[in-house]
């Protein structure tokens, strides 16, 4: 991985200018892979807009009377060729849709996880396109934390002036890795513009305010399953609400739990537009990726307020 010791040599030169070598060494410390999605490079299958696609005997998914717009389709074979991610699926591709026009789910209700779909194993034409095809390669780059995450706030409290700072160099790092791209991106830390994404998609998951002050609490509720075709859980108990069974026996969803799909920029070429600085974040528990569930997917909307 050469070009993971490149990069991470220039991220260091460029911490080193303005922070202690302990500091520098603990951002780096959480620095991990991930995969920039962009029309630059070679794409044969992944794809966003252009014609949608959908599993074998699947019908259009719906939000209550409005049909959802597809966004478009990842083979993460494609990307695994380029990098393999653990956080990712190595093979298969998945679509994914969503209600791209408002009013729109946040991802913060558990009653309105219909406004969304990730169908893996969609490859059957299903109309004609209403977006222009967009074509995604992937390139491998290194992925810092957002100034959102809890991850630095422990590097923080030891070096002055770190509020003010990462910040910029944060931002000069994202914009030298896409230039003027809408920044896409598969794996890795999610570019967060309000909040830690992973909480929220715990705490949403299992049916808490976004604001709750202890995810432990999920555990009374246990985490929703999923995709699942009728009012129960595999083991035939659970209760229901919108596409979402929370299930009593299975408690173990931490924050810790989820990895990032897919991250969605606004992008004029398909006519996406999800709020100032905003972005749509595709994630999935470790244990749905490693499991193919990947129906099971959550979204969270963010934007600047």
């Amino acid at each position: 991985m050469d070009w993971f010791a490149t990069q991470c040599d220039q991220l260091c030169a460029m911490f080193g200018g303005f922070f202690a070598s302990r500091v520098t060494d603990g951002i780096m410390a959480l620095a991990r892979p991930a995969l920039r999605l962009s029309a630059r490079h070679r794409a044969e299958r992944s794809r966003l807009g252009g014609p949608p696609v959908l599993p074998a005997g699947a019908s259009w998914p719906t939000w209550g009377a409005r049909r959802l717009d597809f966004l478009g389709v990842i083979d993460f074979g494609e990307l695994a060729s380029v990098l393999w991610l653990p956080e990712l699926p190595g093979t298969g591709a998945a679509a994914f849709y969503y209600v791209t026009e408002m009013p729109r789910p946040w991802g913060d209700d558990p009653g309105e996880t219909d406004g969304w779909r990730v169908l893996p194993d969609a490859d059957v034409p299903a109309g004609e396109a209403t977006r222009p095809e967009v074509r995604l390669g992937a390139a491998p780059f290194v992925s810092l934390p957002s100034p959102h995450e809890p991850a630095l706030w422990p590097i923080a409290a030891d070096a002055n002036g770190f509020a003010e700072v990462y910040p910029q160099l944060y931002e000069s790092w994202a914009s030298f890795a896409w230039g003027g791209e809408p920044r896409h991106q598969a794996g890795g830390w999610p570019m967060v513009v309000q909040r830690t994404l992973w909480r929220d998609c715990a705490l949403a998951a299992a049916g808490l305010p976004l604001d709750s002050g202890d995810l432990a609490t999920s555990a009374q509720t246990g985490p929703p399953v999923l995709g699942a075709s009728n009012g129960t859980n595999a083991e035939g108990t659970g209760d229901r609400v919108g596409n979402v069974v929370h299930d009593p026996a299975n408690t173990g969803s931490g924050e810790h739990d989820w990895r990032l799909l897919l991250q969605l920029d606004s992008d004029e070429r398909l006519g996406w537009y999800w709020g100032e600085t905003g972005f749509v974040y595709f994630s999935a528990r470790a244990a749905d990726v490693r499991a193919g569930a990947l129906d099971r997917s959550w979204l969270i909307l963010q934007a600047t307020p």
